[in-house]
């Protein structure tokens, strides 16, 4: 069984993030089309997932999110976002 850490729970929410915003931009042309490119609006999710991660951290529940897991999400949210984005657009 996999194990409930700091890593695994980020880069799952990003990779929903990044489908999710994918499968929302094709309804809403605007997020793709917008004056705030999609990708950004994916280092925007991550600061938010980020956020309470860093407070559990702190408080000692949790080990800290390392560089590597946030490059990781990101990367993969931002893959299937185009991806996405390819197959369906």
């Amino acid at each position: 069984m996999m194990k409930l850490t700091a890593r695994n729970i980020y880069i799952a929410l990003m990779v929903l993030a990044g489908l999710a915003l994918g499968f929302a931009s094709l309804h809403f042309s605007v997020i793709h089309d917008g004056p705030v490119p999609a990708l950004m609006i994916l280092i925007g999710v991550s600061l938010l997932i980020d956020l309470p991660l860093m407070l559990l951290a702190t408080e000692g529940k949790m080990d800290p999110l390392q560089v590597d897991a946030r490059f990781i999400g990101f990367i993969g949210a931002a893959l299937l976002y185009m991806g996405v984005r390819a197959v369906a657009g």
